[in-house]
């Protein structure tokens, strides 16, 4: 009987997810808690990539005997989350087919809601950014009022968002004065919105990808973005050896640990000023970028999927000592770009490893701006044990997006 392991609302990275799966001989079983088309979809090799997938009957004793099921054809070894959507009932159904290797349903809203997870680490006295909620049950006056207080206070180094958890795809909002501020408060499609406005920290942005399994953690993955406007223009694999790599693995294990986040994948952003990490965003899954930052890991050593199973099969997990340099080059939303650019000159580049044209199908607007993985057209994974030809290969390819493909 095959191996499997569940993923519920597989979303970000799914078709890498799959795929390394397989390649580690596991078969995947998507569940699905909507109809709806979740993130990164353009990009999925077919409809339906999964070896099994079953639909919510809006049950929870419905589902659990469904998924009961499977394992006539499947050995259902685990089970993970693979959207931050939905994650109250990812939780309560993993945990009650996996009781001792799942999280907490319980405590599921401080990995999903940002002030929460904000209020946790101010408790337990780890680093956080100052921050205040803006309830949707507020008079527009009472909401002007707490905003504006918190904007002079700041000196206008603000930022706000709703308090969602699905904010990750949602670009938070800088207000340029204090009539940005009310504007931004004051829309309808915000009314029935909690909305967080927090101190903006600049500094240099990093993520760290972490596996979990029965309370033991293992760190993949460090990486360093450096941003061009309202997304990141490339992302750098750091040496997990590397100080500030160290520095922020333990701030992250922290955080996880006081979240109560011991089973599963989890991707967390943070910023790194004076020496010091401070959260950006967590997220109890599998990092996403289309895979693109598990490959970089698993080229270093190990990526989040091999050491999940690593932890499940109680394995040692193969580490390698990179000696190279890599780095994902992110080619922004543009029409001709995407029209005219030729590929093959991009794969005839020496550090060139792979690429992906992320949204080929879609109608895309160069004026509009999401903040996310819809603003990228051309994702562009570079390695070389020469840090020279990377950052050759980076104008290269910058000034493609410059002059919109004409270049080749």
């Amino acid at each position: 009987m095959q191996k499997a392991i569940l993923i519920v609302d597989p979303s970000a990275s799914k078709d890498y997810l799959h795929n390394r799966l397989q390649s580690l001989g596991y078969a995947t079983i998507s569940f699905k808690t909507t109809n709806k088309p979740l993130t990164e979809s353009t990009t999925s090799s077919s409809p339906n990539i999964f070896d099994k997938t079953i639909y919510t009957t809006n049950n929870l004793r419905d589902d659990l005997k469904a998924i009961s099921q499977l394992k006539k054809s499947f050995k259902i070894i685990a089970g993970i989350s693979g959207s931050e959507l939905g994650l109250d009932y990812s939780e309560q159904l993993i945990s009650k087919l996996f009781p001792d290797a799942s999280n907490d349903p319980a405590t599921s809203h401080l990995r999903c809601s940002k002030s929460a997870i904000n209020n946790r680490l101010k408790r337990y006295g780890l680093n956080y950014i100052e921050q205040t909620v803006i309830k949707h049950s507020m008079s527009v006056t009472e909401k002007l009022a707490i905003a504006s207080s918190f904007f002079d206070k700041h000196y206008g180094h603000v930022i706000l968002e709703p308090d969602l958890p699905n904010n990750e795809f949602i670009e938070p909002f800088t207000p340029k004065n204090l009539n940005d501020l009310k504007d931004y408060i004051s829309q309808e499609s915000l009314s029935s919105i909690n909305i967080i406005i927090q101190q903006k920290i600049v500094g240099e942005e990093y993520y760290v990808n972490l596996a979990h399994y029965k309370g033991k953690f293992k760190a993949t993955a460090v990486g360093q973005y450096q941003n061009s406007g309202p997304y990141y223009e490339y992302v750098d694999n750091i040496d997990l050896d590397a100080p500030c790599a160290q520095q922020a693995i333990d701030y992250v294990i922290e955080i996880n640990k006081t979240l109560n986040m011991f089973n599963g994948l989890s991707h967390t952003k943070i910023v790194r000023k004076n020496d010091e990490f401070y959260l950006l965003r967590f997220t109890p899954r599998i990092s996403g970028l289309y895979g693109y930052q598990n490959m970089m890991a698993k080229s270093a050593g190990v990526d989040q999927i091999g050491a999940f199973i690593g932890l499940i099969e109680n394995k040692k997990l193969n580490e390698i000592k990179p000696k190279f340099f890599q780095r994902i080059f992110c080619l922004k939303k543009q029409l001709e770009l995407l029209n005219h650019i030729d590929e093959e000159k991009i794969k005839s580049l020496p550090a060139y490893i792979n690429h992906l044209k992320t949204n080929p199908y879609n109608k895309l607007d160069e004026n509009e701006n999401h903040g996310n993985l819809s603003d990228i057209t051309l994702a562009v994974l570079l390695r070389s044990s020469d840090k020279k030809e990377i950052l050759r290969e980076t104008k290269f390819l910058q000034k493609i997006e410059y002059q919109r493909g004409s270049v080749l």
